[in-house]
């Protein structure tokens, strides 16, 4: 194919826009140096091309591992001595901490929204509930995102802390407050609720000091991860 001087012309144009009036000749060694510059450019634009290929791949690949990972951030919820509710969706901020009862659900926390405890008086945005790295529950105002938004866990299921907030409460009876609760009564009756909750069918224990003469009174605390309820001896300050 012959190609007229006038069209060689434009061709070298729309190849190098900055080219002065006077256009190269065809063979010449700036016209093939501006041919070659083009298909470099062609090259670049392919490659481009393919590297945004990869970058969409990349991305989608990211995208189903961190599904994945939501998927792994659940977790039971273990820890029944307290609910911490925060004012705003940040870990270090406002928190109040508001004793469960079995059946819980977020609406324990919105009272604190009601009353004006928390700063938007009687509005209550929605709630939710998380569990924090020792097993207990936080919430946050905020939708079902705001656990991953935090790096926290979302409940696998709520119910399943009702047995562990019982336990909690008949052991609160045996050691009211402001008197001493002897020591060996609260090991047998921490027992004996084990045995009444089934809990000590799943490996439950209590798990006791030695006897002191200095310590004849009894504390407790719940660990779900031994699993226990631990007993500690204190001293008997109540003269009793």
């Amino acid at each position: 194919m012959v190609v007229k001087r006038s069209e060689m012309d434009h061709l070298l144009r729309q190849l190098d826009p900055a080219l002065d009036a006077e256009i190269p000749a065809a063979d010449s060694l700036r016209a093939r140096s501006i041919r070659r510059a083009a298909l470099e450019r062609g090259r670049q634009k392919r490659h481009d091309g393919r590297r945004l290929v990869i970058t969409i791949a990349a991305f989608v690949l990211l995208s189903v591992g961190t599904a994945a990972a939501v998927v792994i951030m659940t977790r039971e919820p273990a820890e029944p001595e307290g609910v911490l509710c925060y004012e705003t969706a940040d870990l270090d901020g406002r928190a109040i901490v508001v004793t469960p009862e079995p059946g819980f659900d977020t609406s324990l926390c919105a009272g604190l929204w009601q009353d004006g405890t928390f700063a938007s008086g009687s509005v209550v945005p929605p709630l939710t509930a998380c569990v924090n790295p020792n097993g207990g529950l936080a919430v946050f105002p905020g939708t079902d995102t705001v656990c991953d938004a935090l790096g926290l866990a979302r409940p696998t299921d709520l119910r399943d802390l009702d047995t562990l907030i019982e336990l909690r409460q008949r052991l609160a009876a045996l050691t009211p407050p402001g008197s001493c609760a002897p020591l060996e009564a609260t090991v047998t009756g921490g027992e004996a609720i084990l045995r009444d909750l089934g809990l000590d069918a799943e490996g439950w224990e209590v798990i006791r000091p030695e006897p002191s003469e200095e310590r004849p009174c009894a504390s407790w605390s719940i660990n779900a991860k031994l699993p226990a309820v631990v007993v500690v001896g204190l001293p008997d300050v109540f003269g009793s």
